[in-house]
């Protein structure tokens, strides 16, 4: 795994826990030796897991890099007891040893090179990645963006779109609203970082005086400005988020659009859907699916309107049964079928 199993529970966790429920699993993940998480779940870990240490500059220094492979061999020893061995990041392909003639699935959650600020580091990536399409006999896409680029790195016949779903743990049912209120709340949670785009908000906060911001997850690379109504709530569990949230009148997603941001399909406008709340987002082709459930944007000024139009609104754009319908055929369940069909068929070529 590419993340820590304590880091936010998303992709890489729940689809290693489903597996694990159907096969015999060995999880191995990564933690940073000198960076404090900013999340911490209580989840307690897999029965046949093991953590190894991240190496600080084990991605610029050959030496590091040697000591880092030794270590995440030694986690995962001996690489023949393993029918399949299933890669969530393409760097992890580089501790693979090349004699290993098993299958190989790469299950690809983002757009690596464009997560990366280090030239030299995105090369790698970027040559890594193209070894491990090629040598990979199964690969899984997250979007519709990352499976056309893996395609033409070589993944074409063996790439299949398996998008991101939500953990169906009770839905919320849209209910009529109070329009004209003295105070609007707007919420978001998930990772506060450089993509967010916090130029609109503050735009929106000058344009509106009635209106508030509650920002509830971990911060990475930014910082958020200094306002009274723009609040930083700070990590909350996700088995709590919705007491957290269920105040707000809305959610957003106010992302600045750039390449990672295009090949991403948003866990959170599905849990976002899944509590019932009118939603404001960016637009981008990938999230066109959502359109009858939110209120799409591209500018400042389209922005401030779908804020201004919400907030006259008494209903949400959606009803219960659009909601039930759609997000039942999106969980991390149906997701799964989808993998586990295609891993059957990927046995019945051996």
């Amino acid at each position: 795994m590419g993340v820590d199993w304590h880091w936010i529970w998303q992709r890489p966790q729940i689809l290693a826990e489903k597996l694990s429920g159907d096969h015999e699993v060995r999880v191995v993940w990564g933690k940073e030796v000198f960076q404090k998480q900013a999340l911490q779940t209580d989840r307690p870990e897999p029965k046949r897991g093991a953590a190894f240490a991240w190496l600080p500059y084990r991605d610029k220094s050959r030496v590091i890099f040697h000591l880092q492979r030794r270590l995440v061999r030694r986690a995962m020893g001996d690489l023949k007891q393993y029918d399949l061995i299933w890669i969530g990041h393409p760097l992890l392909y580089r501790y693979i040893d090349k004699k290993y003639h098993g299958r190989i699935v790469y299950d690809c959650m983002d757009n690596h090179m464009a997560l990366c600020p280090d030239e030299r580091i995105r090369r790698q990536i970027q040559l890594t990645e193209s070894e491990l399409t090629q040598r990979a006999d199964l690969i899984f896409a997250s979007s519709l963006g990352l499976q056309q680029k893996l395609e033409k790195k070589g993944g074409a016949g063996k790439t299949v779109l398996i998008r991101n779903g939500f953990l169906n743990q009770g839905l919320h049912t849209p209910e009529k609203r109070e329009s004209h209120k003295k105070e609007y709340h707007i919420g978001y949670f998930g990772t506060i970082s450089e993509w967010f785009d916090f130029q609109k908000l503050m735009k929106s906060l000058e344009e509106f005086p009635q209106l508030s911001y509650h920002l509830f997850g971990p911060v990475s690379g930014t910082e958020i400005p200094d306002h009274p109504r723009l609040i930083h709530h700070g990590v909350v569990a996700h088995e709590r988020l919705w007491d957290a949230i269920k105040e707000m009148d809305a959610l957003a997603m106010p992302f600045v659009l750039n390449d990672l941001i295009r090949d991403v399909d948003p866990v959170k406008l599905y849990e976002y859907v899944s509590m019932g709340k009118p939603v404001i987002s960016i637009y981008y082709e990938e999230i066109r699916q959502f359109s009858p459930f939110v209120s799409f944007y591209t500018t400042q000024t389209e922005y401030l309107e779908a804020v201004r139009s919400l907030m006259r609104q008494e209903n949400c754009s959606y009803d219960a049964e659009q909601q039930q319908t759609f997000l039942k055929s999106s969980t991390w369940e149906e997701r799964y079928r989808m993998i586990q069909k295609n891993l059957a068929l990927f046995e019945k070529e051996k």
